[in-house]
């Protein structure tokens, strides 16, 4: 059995005409962890959505230096547990990565034209699968 695991940076290299290396504004290309809450327009579109996760979006923007943003969220989270705010707020950055990853996903989807390093693993999967 052949198990495929992807993380962010699979999705944020994923069309290989359009390199990081190479390219520097591409403003659709999949978030790395550390860029989920970037100030970028599609983004801020998506943080107007839900706006109970405006007061955390700085803290997660921000962070102290060495602090991930899963460790920001954690803290949030212990945060959470005698603030019903914080409970809220936490919902709506639930949802906001949803819609903000989904959104994402459609237009870099739209702008790589469907040509992606997925397709090409899926080809050759299936290759291997018939020999």
């Amino acid at each position: 059995m052949l198990m495929v695991v992807f993380g962010a940076g699979a999705s944020y290299d994923s069309v290989p005409h359009r390199h990081p290396d190479s390219f520097t504004n591409l403003v659709h290309r999949p978030p790395l962890a550390n860029e989920l809450f970037a100030d970028r327009p599609l983004f801020t579109e998506a943080i107007n959505r839900f706006p109970a996760c405006e007061p955390i979006i700085p803290l997660l923007r921000h962070r102290n230096e060495g602090d991930s943003v899963e460790q920001v969220l954690e803290r949030l989270q212990d945060q959470a547990r005698g603030h019903p705010e914080r409970v809220r707020q936490l919902a709506a950055i639930r949802f906001y990565l949803h819609f903000m990853l989904w959104d994402c996903k459609q237009h870099w989807d739209a702008e790589a034209k469907r040509i992606t390093n997925y397709r090409t693993l899926l080809d050759l999967i299936e290759l291997a699968r018939q020999e």
